[in-house]
This record gives C-alpha cells, structure tokens and sequence, in this order.
C-alpha cells in the first residue's frame, strides 16, 4: 500500500505524463500496445513460409510463395524506416 505522499507523487506523475504524452496514455488506456508487432509477427511468418514450400513442394510451389514474399516485404516496410 502507497503513503499518502507516494500517492501524491503518482498522481503528479500521472498528470505530467498524460500532459507530455497524450497519446502513449490513450495506448496505455485501451491496451491495444501489442497490436502493433502483428503485421511484424506475419511478415516473419510469410519469410520462414516461403522456403518451406519452395523446399517441400517444388518449383510451383515456390512460384506460388513468390507473393509471400513479396507481401511480407511491404509489410517489414515500416519497421526498416523505422529504424
């Protein structure tokens, strides 16, 4: 349990922060923070994909990932400008 004091800290730190960072605050409040790495998480999905069905299934298999690969390179996009 919090003093009174350490109460009053939070509290101030809580206000400088939703001053400071109106929009990490709204994340933070509607819990949608691990939505972001999705499109991360299926670009890495269609890279690993994509050779295996070359491997396992031949060169029309591999023709057909082709669009896998191309998809999940727009989707890695923003995270290589990101830097």
């Amino acid at each position: 349990m919090l003093s009174q004091d350490d109460r009053h800290r939070l509290d101030e730190i809580e206000r400088n922060l939703r001053t400071d960072d109106p929009r990490f605050v709204r994340r933070m409040e509607t819990g949608k923070v691990r939505r972001r790495h999705r499109p991360l998480m299926l670009c890495c999905a269609m890279w690993i994909v994509a050779p295996v069905l070359g491997v396992l299934g031949g060169m029309a298999a591999l023709l057909a990932a082709l669009p896998l690969l191309l998809v999940g390179t727009a989707l890695l996009g923003p995270y290589i400008r990101r830097g």
